[in-house]
């Protein structure tokens, strides 16, 4: 299977996951089930609107992942390095977004 394809169906695979936990997440809520969210591991946080804007945008940078692997245009190895670099960085700031608005988040 080209390099390509491969990125495609990944990207697609991973819209369509995190498609499904969006609208689980959105139905929870909708039903008043304030459950902690564990996606990235043990987290009191309570579902919340923050868990549905996460989704949503890594199913917008899914979508431009698919984008770009779409356009036919040469995979430069420098580009991909990049795009792998901030990828990383962009993942690992994801997984501890809510420890982060924890820290900044105003004590009650």
């Amino acid at each position: 299977m080209p390099l390509r394809v491969a990125g495609v169906l990944g990207f697609a695979l991973a819209i369509g996951l995190l498609g499904a936990f969006t609208v689980v997440i959105g139905l929870a809520l909708a039903r008043g089930n304030r459950a902690p969210c564990r996606c990235f591991g043990a987290s009191s946080t309570p579902l919340g609107i923050p868990h549905l804007v996460r989704n949503l945008t890594l199913i917008c940078v899914a979508a431009l992942g698919v984008l770009g692997l779409s356009t036919g245009a040469a995979l430069d190895p420098a580009y991909a390095m990049i795009a792998g670099i901030t990828g990383l960085v962009l993942g690992m700031l994801t997984t501890a977004a809510e420890d982060i608005v924890a820290l900044v988040k105003p004590v009650r």
